[in-house]
């Protein structure tokens, strides 16, 4: 499956079948530590290339093209009340991320916008783009 994954173009399609079955996977775990770091990689990295596609690799609030970051709907906070398999699932799934710029997103989180921000490299944006067919 990794092998498929670095070498072909898929879809945004293809991409969240692929996800959905990893999150399966996972999801059948008992124990965290059973997790694989390259499953765990491989799932984190389907996620945010699909959350870039999805959102025309642009910020979603303000369409700016740089400086741009991972916003996760379910919040860091929350893994105190959830089963940390499925926290860890639903944290990196597509569907709970959101592309920001690096201004929008410290807006959002009440922080200075020159503080700096994790901010995903161009070199990175610029493979997802590759390997997604669009």
């Amino acid at each position: 499956m990794k092998k498929k994954l670095k070498e072909q173009e898929i879809t945004v399609d293809e991409a969240i079948v692929i996800q959905k079955e990893i999150a399966t996977r996972i999801n059948k775990l008992k124990n965290f530590k059973q997790i694989s770091v390259e499953l765990i990689t491989t799932y984190n990295n389907i996620g945010t290339g699909i959350a870039l596609a999805l959102a025309d690799f642009k910020c979603e609030h303000c369409e700016d093209e740089h400086c741009l970051t991972i916003h996760h709907l379910i919040e860091r906070p929350n893994k105190q009340y959830i089963n940390h398999i499925k926290y860890f699932v639903q944290r990196k799934y597509f569907a709970n991320l959101v592309v920001l710029c690096c201004h929008c997103h410290s807006i959002f989180h009440g922080k200075d916008p020159t503080n700096g921000n994790l901010y995903i490299p161009e070199t990175k944006i610029s493979k997802i783009k590759k390997k997604f067919i669009m």
